[in-house]
This record gives C-alpha cells, structure tokens and sequence, in this order.
C-alpha cells in the first residue's frame, strides 16, 4: 500500500452516520476507541445484541452490545485491540 492511499486514521473522516441511535447511544459511523483508547474502527451496523464495526484493512467483526459503551462521540470498547481479532466475524446463533 502506498502511503497517499489512505489517510491516517486520526485524519480520515467517519463513514457517514445511517442509522439510528438507541438507548445505548450506539449509532451507525460512531468511532470505535479499545480499551486503551485506541481507534479500531468505525460502527457499520446495530442489532438488538451484536454491533458490527466495520475496520480499516482487516475483518469486519461483531462485539457484543454489553461489550461497548457510549463515550460521547464515540464508543468504547472494554477490552484492548489486541483481543479484538478473537472476536467473532458473526453473532452467534441463539
């Protein structure tokens, strides 16, 4: 990848917000901080239990909603970037 191909992650703008904000206060384009405050990714998609975060360069995955919180503008998730590849690509069945 050549280094004019994507800005880096504290220069890029979020995705676009298109979804609608629940009672957590997730919402579609939200940023995505791990547990040390990292940015990982960007909210693609809500459901009742799963929140799917869309990241730059690697996977798509789902974290459970229980696993975020709101934090203002964006959403923080409680364990460290590190784990994150562990988590699963869908929501679990059930």
């Amino acid at each position: 990848m050549q280094s004019d191909e994507r800005p880096d992650d504290d220069m890029r703008e979020a995705p676009p917000a298109g979804g609608s904000y629940g009672q957590s206060g997730i919402g579609v384009g939200m940023q995505v901080l791990d547990a040390d405050g990292e940015p990982i990714g960007y909210v693609k998609d809500v459901r009742d239990q799963w929140v799917l975060i869309d990241r730059p360069l690697a996977r798509d995955i789902t974290i459970p909603r229980e696993r975020l919180r709101a934090a203002g503008d964006h959403i923080q998730l409680d364990i460290p970037a590190s784990q994150v590849n562990d988590m699963p690509r869908q929501p679990r069945a059930g």
